[in-house]
């Protein structure tokens, strides 16, 4: 009956990994990487086989299930090699990880990658098995008029009982040795996590003033001089005869079409053509520039300004700002690249196309090239 409990135990944990998920609600995760590897892997051993395991022998001792689960020898023998296999390589994988370098324990899980999904299989096709031929029984089988003995009066319900006892001290003495380290953690955590609530409602307001400006649209150009760049500025190319790139402080690069690739629908690193220059002749600059924020930038928060500014009358034709935020790992516009191409398309009369947060300060459509 324990092959059956083991295998439903692990069954649980690979598609659930319910135990893990109540240790976490006990001891949060980043406390319980402060431990060392192979303490890791026991704790998730034990909470994800060894306690669950034992419940489901109880429980199904209790049931008295030996009434109605019909086992074979072939679903025993089916079960106990995916049991252990998963046992095995738990095992192992505890022993590698006390070896320095994490080359045994790298090699070892990729290794587990390959042949795990195969056990998964096997261990389901012995449940699923074990449940039709459960239910198509007649539960005419010996163990039903089997006496039971109470649990704590029969051999296997005490091995069990022991067993669970062992784990849950075991529990109970690696959190009792790292209790104050586990406490700093989740101090530190609840901490971070208030900061985290002021880091988004600060971001979510930032982000509200988040627009693309647009002063004034010209002639379509022959060329765009930018501080940045980004594979979609190749598409521009097709209605441009070269961009000017900004490398350095002291390098530029002048990107062209190679010939033939005028037809393309889509302009690629191939596509083009890319050579050193030392002056820039492009009458539009495309500039992105840092604005500085101390109290922003304390929460992680940074504002970019991107403007594309006429040189030779020193307008600027449309000017917007992008916000970042370091922990929330998010930016906004969530896709800046768009704005970046409607901007350029928008003013050099490329296109009519505008996005939501576009807003038209002048009527007048055009200047001189």
């Amino acid at each position: 009956m324990y092959n059956i409990a083991l295998a439903m135990a692990i069954a649980i944990s690979s598609y659930l990994t319910l135990g893990s998920k109540i240790l976490t609600l006990a001891v949060p995760a980043e406390a319980l990487r402060t431990l060392p590897a192979y303490l890791q892997l026991g704790l998730n051993f034990t909470v994800n086989y060894w306690i669950p395991s034992i419940i489901i022998y109880l429980i199904l001792r209790a049931i008295r299930a030996e009434r109605f689960l019909n086992a074979s020898v072939g679903i025993h023998v089916i079960l106990a090699i995916a049991n252990i296999q998963r046992l095995l390589y738990g095992g192992l994988l505890m022993f590698a990880s006390t070896i320095r370098g994490g080359g045994a324990s790298f090699v070892l899980m990729t290794l587990g990658g390959k042949i795990n999904p195969f056990f998964k299989v096997l261990l389901l096709i012995g449940l699923l098995w074990l449940f039709i031929r459960s239910v198509a029984s007649d539960n005419n089988h010996d163990n039903k008029e089997r006496e039971y003995k109470p649990i704590l009066k029969s051999a296997s319900g005490i091995v069990a009982s022991i067993g669970l006892i062992t784990a849950l001290a075991f529990l109970g003495t690696v959190y009792a040795q790292n209790r104050e380290t586990f406490l700093v953690v989740k101090e530190k955590k609840r901490v971070y996590e208030i900061k985290l609530r002021a880091i988004q409602k600060r971001y979510d307001e930032v982000c509200k003033t988040a627009r693309v400006n647009i002063f004034q649209r010209v002639n379509k150009p022959n060329s765009l001089y930018t501080t940045f760049l980004n594979p979609s500025y190749f598409q521009i190319l097709k209605y441009m005869d070269y961009v000017e790139v900004r490398r350095s402080s002291t390098k530029n690069t002048k990107i062209t079409k190679k010939a033939g690739s005028e037809k393309k629908d889509y302009l690629s690193y191939g596509d083009v053509i890319k050579e050193p220059i030392t002056e820039i002749t492009s009458r539009y600059h495309f500039i992105q520039s840092r604005i500085k924020n101390k109290a922003d930038e304390k929460l992680g928060i940074f504002k970019d300004k991107f403007s594309l500014v006429d040189t030779q009358t020193g307008k600027t034709l449309a000017s917007y700002v992008t916000f970042w935020s370091r922990d929330l790992k998010k930016i906004c516009p969530t896709a800046p690249y768009k704005w970046e191409m409607s901007t350029i398309k928008y003013v050099f009369n490329i296109s009519d196309d505008v996005e939501p947060e576009f807003i038209i300060h002048t009527s007048d459509s055009t200047s001189e090239k």
